[in-house]
């Protein structure tokens, strides 16, 4: 175990290891030299296969999103203590890989968000589903209806207190649940206004809060 003071001098240490370590924890609230969300990035960029949980404040959400959405798996509220950051650091051990793909900042949720879905085409027909996972960048979509992988679908996600998030989405992949008698598909976002983006970032971001 290790403690760099900002960024640079974290990256300095990783590349000085004969091994790297498997998990780093990264501030987003440092204001000295390298940033958190940089020092996340350059992580990344350096493909060191270390699985990132980034800290954060109320107050710097916003750098956490940007956190995630470079390349985190998880994150921490500050202030924590020990047993919080041993149990975040337990979870994300037992992760496979260290992020990418569409779920890679997705949160579970709460209560299930209600979803309305059609193929793009005025005539299509209109079904509804959930989800119970998100991230600013894809979601699951659990329904009745048949999913085809590479589909796309036109997607109305009825966020609580925020109102309706219209999306476009590519089916990644999917799956039949014969015991629920449901299909499981994994959608990313290809289209989305910045508008309903950061309406859905502040409801992620709020929804995180809970966990």
């Amino acid at each position: 175990m290790g403690v760099a003071p900002e960024g640079q001098e974290l990256l300095k240490a990783i590349k000085a290891l004969k091994e790297v370590p498997e998990m780093a924890v990264i501030s987003v609230t440092v204001e000295h030299g390298m940033d958190g969300v940089s020092v996340v990035r350059e992580i990344v960029k350096q493909k060191f296969g270390i699985k990132l949980i980034v800290s954060y404040t109320i107050e710097s959400k916003m750098r956490l999103v940007e956190a995630l959405k470079a390349g985190a798996v998880d994150r921490i509220r500050k202030p924590f203590e020990k047993d919080d950051l041993h149990n975040r650091l337990t979870k994300v051990h037992l992760l496979k890989g260290t992020g990418g793909g569409f779920f890679r900042n997705s949160i579970r949720l709460t209560k299930p968000l209600p979803i309305t879905f059609a193929k793009p085409g005025f005539f299509s027909r209109k079904m509804d589903g959930r989800t119970l996972d998100i991230s600013d960048s894809g979601c699951r979509i659990q329904s009745t209806g048949v999913f085809e992988k590479g589909t796309q679908l036109k997607i109305v996600l009825d966020v609580p207190g925020l109102g309706a998030i219209k999306v476009l989405g590519r089916v990644a992949n999917a799956a039949h649940d014969k015991i629920h008698s449901t299909y499981d598909a994994g959608i990313v976002f290809i289209e989305i206004s910045d508008k309903d983006k950061g309406k859905l970032e502040r409801y992620i971001m709020d929804e995180a809060e809970k966990i």
